[in-house]
C-alpha cells in the first residue's frame, strides 16, 4: 500500500480520533481507537464507533466531489458540552460547515474528557522496501506546497480561537526531513509536503 493523506488528529494516552483525505483519490475517511489500536478501532463505518447523521454532505469512505478542481476542504472536530460526544463537521470553506457524524463519548475513557494532543498535517505509508509517495502536492514546504490554514482550537460550545504561535504554541514534528518538511506555524497556517522517496 502506498498512500498520502492530509489529516487532523486528537489524542490522549493512545486514544485517538482522526479524519483525513487520501490525496491521490480524494477519498474522505475517519478513524478511531480507544486503546492505541491494540483491540479497538477501525476506519470509516467498518465497525461500531463513528455514527453518521442523516442528510450529511459526505459519509466516511466517499470520494470527494471538489468544486472547480479545488483540493480544499474544511473540517471541525469538537466535544459538545450538550451531549459529550465528539462531533465532526465538513465543508468547502470555514463558513457553513455541516455535521457529518460523531464519535460517542462512551467509546473512550480518558478521551471522554478532553484531548491533550491535537495534530494537523500529512502522513504517508508504503510497503517495506518501497519508496514513499509524495506528500501534499509533492512540493517542498513553502508558498506553493500543501497548506493547512485557519487552524483553531474549538471549545465545548463549538466556538473557535487561535492557538498561540511558535515557540509557545504549535510544534513541528518531521520524521523524514530528507523527504518531507513543514514550515513554522504562523498567521493561522503552515505549509507542508515533499517529493517522498524515503525507503524503510
Amino acid at each position: 500500500m502506498v498512500k498520502a493523506t492530509t489529516s487532523t488528529k486528537l489524542c490522549l494516552d493512545g486514544r485517538s480520533i482522526q479524519t483525513s483525505m487520501v490525496i491521490a483519490k480524494h477519498i474522505f475517511f475517519v478513524f478511531w481507537t480507544a486503546d492505541g489500536e491494540d483491540e479497538t478501532g477501525c476506519y470509516n463505518l467498518n465497525c461500531l464507533g463513528f455514527v453518521p447523521v442523516n442528510g450529511a454532505p459526505i459519509t466516511p469512505g466517499d470520494s470527494l466531489e471538489l468544486p472547480h478542481g479545488q483540493t480544499r476542504i474544511s473540517l471541525k472536530i469538537y466535544k459538545s458540552r450538550d451531549d459529550g460526544d465528539w462531533w465532526l463537521y465538513y465543508g468547502n470553506d470555514n463558513i457553513g460547515l455541516t455535521r457529518v457524524g460523531y464519535w460517542p463519548k462512551d467509546l473512550f475513557t480518558t478521551l471522554s474528557g478532553h484531548a491533550t494532543v491535537i495534530a494537523w498535517g500529512g502522513m504517508t505509508t508504503s510497503y517495506e522496501g518501497r519508496s514513499s509517495p509524495p506528500m501534499g502536492n509533492g512540493k517542498w514546504a513553502g508558498r506553493e506546497s500543501a497548506t493547512v490554514r485557519n487552524i483553531q482550537y474549538v471549545d465545548t460550545s463549538g466556538g473557535g480561537y487561535d492557538p498561540p504561535t511558535w515557540p509557545a504554541g504549535l510544534h513541528i514534528v518531521e520524521t523524514h526531513r530528507n523527504c518531507y518538511r513543514a514550515t513554522t506555524f504562523g498567521d493561522g497556517m503552515f505549509h507542508y509536503g515533499g517529493p517522498g522517496g524515503c525507503v524503510r
